[in-house]
């Protein structure tokens, strides 16, 4: 980057790139895109680029002019638009977005659009509404498209037209990694791929069963974890039999070989965690910076994060799981900070809308309807007006506890309750609890308190380590 420039990343995403050799540098003027082959359906989750070529990325060139950006487009969509879909691998396949690269030009260009036009609003996305205006074929029909904007506010259709008309002759290219393809010459070892931890399903995924990642970061089942080992939990019967994890007795309960990783794949990523005796963790299943206390079991498929757990918790299968510190205010606790646990289903739709007076029966927690939750689906979006759009990001499900163990404890009897209600039985049936929704968490988080509770962990692991006790590294 001869000439500076900002690059522009997302923290759910990891890109890694090899140009095999071939010199290059990023175009003094304008946007250039990083673009990767991916399948049809991925490209309905991310930004899709149309480039200058009607072919398949050719050897030996990896600059290319675009055309047009799509953002999140459907499969129709992309089958539709001439040129967009190619060959990738053995199938169909599209080129998809991840990171990009402002030169200064294009910075100042966004840089003095703000001077101008602040303060601003409502949300500018940097992917569906900046590169959305680019392209020699870019057209302004996507202003009007709200389907994947976070918050609509009554600014946002003028702000999209005025970054259409300010950013639409601005220069826009896309560099295109190499993919790995064995029959293609040179390329034979060539590792270009772009990873995306951006849900749930693909944050397990790429943990506990993607073998080429595993290889190429060493990356370990157990990282960085202190106290007795587990039992896991095989998804495959109808009833999960529990084995005990054997760890190899010639290293004395340190997991340091990654082939580990490849023989047991699916076997749950467990990352800085304290474990004690008797705990069971299910089949595919990501743990991070918890403490499980005795005979705590967690299901297979799960995503467990920042959570302290008392002896003889159960997280059932299928379930993400985080405990949140926050600030509370106007309280009569003792303490100023509370702790909130929160848990969706893997497979909930966090983003799916609908008027708040049918929301009861549209918007499904745990696959099931709200109102069979409540005994008054109106309090789950309490201050909403009848005729608002809302969602499960703003349902107010979740309640504030004095410990995280306790937040955890009865995040765990509710879903248990969940799990084994009948058709008339309503788990929240109390209007006057004071629940709060994600929306509401991410206003009042105490982010250092939280970085408090890793810290802490951190230093248990490292004293259980020097005392000698059975640890994983």
């Amino acid at each position: 980057m001869p000439y500076g420039g900002v690059f522009v990343c997302c923290s759910d995403t990891l890109e890694v790139y090899n140009d095999s050799d071939i010199a290059w540098t990023f175009p003094a003027t304008g946007i250039t895109g990083l673009v990767h082959p991916s399948t049809l359906e991925i490209g309905t989750t991310h930004g899709v680029y149309l480039l200058d070529t009607a072919q398949s990325i050719v050897d030996g060139k990896l600059i290319y002019n675009t055309r047009k950006f799509l953002h999140k487009p459907s499969v129709i969509k992309m089958k539709a638009t001439d040129d967009l879909v190619t060959e990738v691998g053995d199938g169909e396949g599209v080129y998809t977005d991840s990171a990009y690269f402002m030169s200064m030009d294009a910075a100042l260009k966004v840089k003095n659009f703000y001077k101008k036009y602040k303060p601003l609003t409502c949300e500018i996305d940097a992917y569906g509404d900046i590169l959305q205006s680019l392209g020699s074929e870019s057209d302004d029909g996507y202003i009007t498209n709200t389907a994947n904007v976070v918050s609509t506010t009554g600014s946002l259709i003028t702000v999209r037209k005025q970054v259409y008309d300010w950013m639409r002759n601005t220069p826009f290219h896309a560099l295109a990694l190499v993919p790995n393809h064995a029959d293609t010459p040179g390329t034979s070892g060539v590792t270009s791929h772009f990873y995306h931890f951006g849900t749930t399903k693909e944050y397990l995924e790429l943990l506990t069963e993607d073998i080429q990642l595993a290889e190429m970061f060493g990356k370990e089942v157990v990282n960085f974890c202190a106290g007795n080992p587990y039992k896991f939990l095989s998804r495959k019967s109808t009833e999960q039999h529990a084995t005990e994890h054997v760890l190899p007795s010639n290293v004395q309960g340190h997991v340091n070989d990654s082939s580990l990783a490849i023989r047991l794949k699916s076997a749950p990523c467990i990352m800085s965690s304290v474990m004690l005796s008797g705990v069971e963790i299910g089949e595919g299943s990501v743990l991070e910076y918890c403490r499980l206390r005795e005979c705590v079991s967690i299901g297979s498929c799960c995503v467990v994060s920042n959570c302290s757990f008392k002896p003889n918790a159960k997280v059932p299968p299928d379930t993400f799981m985080h405990t949140v510190s926050v600030t509370r205010s106007n309280t009569i606790s003792l303490s100023p900070v509370g702790y909130v646990t929160v848990a969706f289903g893997i497979d909930d739709d966090l983003k799916f809308s609908s008027k708040t007076y049918e929301a009861g029966k549209n918007i499904k927690y745990f696959g099931k309807p709200l109102y069979k939750i409540f005994s008054d689906s109106g309090q789950a979006f309490a201050g909403f007006e009848n005729k608002e759009t809302v969602n499960l990001w703003k349902a107010k499900l979740f309640q504030i506890f004095d410990t995280a163990e306790e937040s955890s404890a009865m995040m765990c009897e509710f879903l248990e309750s969940l799990s084994q209600q009948n058709e008339d039985v309503h788990v929240l049936q109390h209007p006057d609890t004071n629940l709060l929704s994600m929306d509401d968490i991410l206003k009042v988080k105490n982010v250092e308190n939280m970085l408090h509770f890793r810290c802490a962990l951190e230093d248990e692991i490292i004293h259980q380590c020097m005392k000698g006790s059975v640890n994983y590294h």
